[in-house]
């Protein structure tokens, strides 16, 4: 299910699911202490607002850089698609908890 749209379009209202995703990227980014703008050039993408989109749920994460942000960010598939943090490091899943509570994940 992808929520990429062809260029001129105007974008797809944002889908909850693409949503939730989002916010658990965002989230995990944030624990791990990458700004958006490093965590894309470690992804390899070409611009930074990739990333947004994927963050904001306006556009869902490609399976390729699904799995190079598992790698980075030491998440599952689990964890990113379904909110399963029982695979998460402990450190890891404090982490996050504490980003999501403080708000800033949004």
């Amino acid at each position: 299910m992808l929520l990429d749209y062809p260029k001129g379009m105007p974008p797809r209202p944002r889908d909850s699911f693409a949503m939730e995703v989002g916010k658990r990227l965002r989230a995990a980014r944030k624990a791990a202490g990458y700004s958006q703008t490093d965590f894309a050039k470690r992804l390899g993408l070409p611009a930074a607002g990739n990333l947004s989109n994927w963050e904001n749920g306006t556009a869902m994460v490609p399976p390729l850089y699904a799995t190079k942000i598992f790698l980075l960010l030491r998440v599952d598939s689990n964890y990113l698609y379904l909110g399963d943090t029982s695979g998460l490091p402990h450190g890891l899943y404090e982490k996050i908890f504490q980003v999501r509570r403080s708000g800033n994940a949004a």
